[in-house]
Parts: structure tokens; sequence; C-alpha cells
């Protein structure tokens, strides 16, 4: 009697551990969710080890495809360039400069070189009087916010910050942590075996795609000054990969000089022109050296008659022409984005009402 009496005793022990447990640590919802992330910041070194960075310098080297540049829409995506990437962030006052320097394989072997500079809300190309496209900051602002070194802290600081259910992801058993940043609603994996961040997906929007995933793969992780830093970063959008780049060298709290975020009051100053739409589509367009000015913007149509019943759709910086039939048009070229598309549409509406586009002449293989 005696040893059953300890037998029920240890088992009823045992469920009420397990019940106070579950009652104390719940395995989903906002609680579990900060827990899970101490133990991520602890695998990378700790808060204070963290809080200890106030600026990085990263240089990295890559690739980048493009899917919508293939000659079989289910082709995997066309290798752009390769390119020497670097990274001059300052996390006190939210300061960032991109150097970019690729040697392209397409569209053209000529090189893609530019110099991004953000100051917390503002952004500018080097070399320009203006401010940078609302898209692209607001694009970098997002890239800036889910560095290897801050994508804690901006999952630290939502509001909604919660646990979900564990899955198992491409073989992988996973944490899925879930947040929003900046109205992007945002899952962040981590590694069941070691806590590290393994994937990272925002949604975001994609011109042809629509509400896209935006997914970026950490892999290789080292250490780098009592910091664990990952030195590969694989970017997938729609599942097709777009981007790999890989570090060379990563420093830690370098030095700052103010001249490297000069951004003159003049452009500060200027009238932001257009929305800030969060879209991978405007870098993969600058990583290739082709426009996407008029993307978020006011779109400006204009009809010229080239002969009879033939009209060259203008305004923008990807043109279309326009065949008036009987009782409909056909339309040769397609627009560049759906913006425009809408925006050309209505304008044929009010030119021409009641001849609807009833056909689209593509004369090549990719979008643009």
């Amino acid at each position: 009697m005696r040893l059953r009496d300890s037998l029920h005793l240890l088992t009823a022990i045992s469920f009420s551990i397990a019940l106070t447990s579950s009652c104390t640590s719940p395995s989903t919802g906002p609680e579990a969710g900060r827990l899970l992330l101490d133990q991520a910041a602890a695998a990378m070194g700790g808060w204070p080890v963290l809080d200890r960075v106030r600026s990085q310098e990263i240089h990295t080297s890559g690739m980048d495809w493009e899917p919508l540049q293939t000659s079989d829409p289910i082709a995997d995506p066309r290798q752009i360039n390769s390119f020497d990437q670097t990274f001059l962030v300052d996390y006190q006052l939210k300061r960032m400069r991109v150097t970019f320097d690729a040697t392209r394989t397409y569209p053209t072997t000529a090189p893609v070189k530019f110099v991004e500079v953000i100051d917390g809300d503002v952004g500018m190309l080097e070399g320009t009087r203006e401010r940078l496209h609302p898209s692209r900051l607001a694009t970098r602002q997002r890239d800036y916010n889910r560095l290897p070194i801050r994508l804690l802290y901006t999952a630290r600081n939502a509001t909604d910050l919660m646990r979900s259910e564990d899955r198992t992801v491409e073989n992988t058993q996973v944490h899925v942590l879930k947040y929003t940043d900046g109205g992007s609603p945002v899952e962040l994996q981590l590694n069941m075996k070691d806590k590290l961040p393994a994937r990272l997906i925002y949604i975001e929007d994609d011109p042809v795609y629509g509400d896209t995933p935006n997914e970026v793969f950490f892999s290789d992780w080292k250490d780098h000054d009592g910091i664990v830093l990952p030195e590969t970063q694989v970017t997938r959008l729609n599942g097709k990969k777009i981007q790999e780049e890989h570090v060379r060298t990563i420093t830690n709290n370098p030095p700052i000089e103010n001249a490297a975020f000069l951004i003159p009051a003049e452009v500060k100053s200027q009238p932001e022109n257009g929305q800030r739409i969060v879209s991978q589509w405007v870098l993969r367009r600058a990583v290739m050296g082709v426009g996407y000015q008029d993307f978020g913007r006011e779109q400006k149509v204009e009809l010229a008659e080239v002969a009879g019943g033939v009209y060259h759709v203008r305004g923008g910086s990807h043109h279309s022409m326009v065949v008036e039939m009987k009782d409909h048009l056909v339309v040769v070229e397609a627009p560049l984005f759906d913006e425009r598309s809408v925006a050309v549409i209505r304008a044929l509406e009010e030119r021409f009402p009641g001849k609807p586009v009833r056909y689209l002449v593509i004369t090549h293989f990719h979008f643009d």
C-alpha cells in the first residue's frame, strides 16, 4: 500500500507541476512570444551584448535574380548580376548608407552603381539633389528593420507580438513568432534546436504578383566579437530566389562620420512625391538599372494620334499603342504595373466610350 500510495502521490505532484507550468508559461500567445524572443536574443549573445552594438559596417557579395525576365513564365529566375554591397548603419540615429556595385549579366553588361543615404525618415541617392523615391525609401526602411541584429528589436517593439504553434517547414522544426511591422504582417521562424532565426517572412505589395511573401533565410551563423550573426542570406519572392549574399566582413561599432549620412537641407525640405509602398519591386528594378520612378505616383496618360485610329499612349516611362476598331480597342504592350494599367484603361474609357479593350498584343517575352 505504501508503494502504491507513493506512486499516486508522485503522479499527482507531477500533474500539478505540469499544470502549474502550463499556466505560468503558455506555449502560445503574447507572453510566450516574449519568452521565446528572449531565448533567441540569448542565442545571439544576449540583450546586453546586442545593446552595445551602436553601429555596424557589413560588407557582402552576392547575386540578384529576376523572375519576370525569363522567356518561360515557370522557368527559374534569370541571373541579373554579381555584386558587392556595403551597409554602414548607425543604430542610434537610425541612419544607413548603402553602397552597391554590380557587374550586370542582363539586360546589358554595363555596371550598376549607386549609393543610398538614409537619415531617419528622409533618403537620397548620392549625386542627386532629390529625395529618394518614397517606395524605395519605405522598402529600405523595412530592410533596416530586418537586418540580423535589428530584427529581434523590431519584433520586441511590436505591440502585437505573439507566439504561434510550432511546425515543421522544409524538414526543419521551427518555433513561430508573429507580429506586424509598419502595417505589414510578419512571421519570424526560429530553429527549434538553437533558437536562432531561420526565416523571416514579410507580406508585401508586388505590382504583378499582388500581396506576396518576401522571405529571408538566414544560415552559416558565426561569432563576431561575442555576437552570433548569419553569414549567408537568401531572399525569395513568391517562392523564387531573387537574391543570395554572403558576408565578407562585419565590423561592430566602427567609427561613424556624419558626412557619410549627409543629406542637404534643400533635399530634406522637398515635398515627397508619391506613396510609401513597401515593395521589393523597386529595388529589383534599381539593381537592373531600369526605370521604376512612376510607381506609386500620380499617373499621367497622354493619347497622341500617330495615324488614323492609331494612338501612342505616353506619359510614363513605358508606353503602349492603341488601335481603334469598330466596336472595340486593341492595346499593344501592357502598362508596366497595375496602377498604370488602371490609369490607361480609365483614359481609354473616357476617349472611346462604349469601346472596351478586347485584345492585348505582347511583342516580347518579359513583362516590361
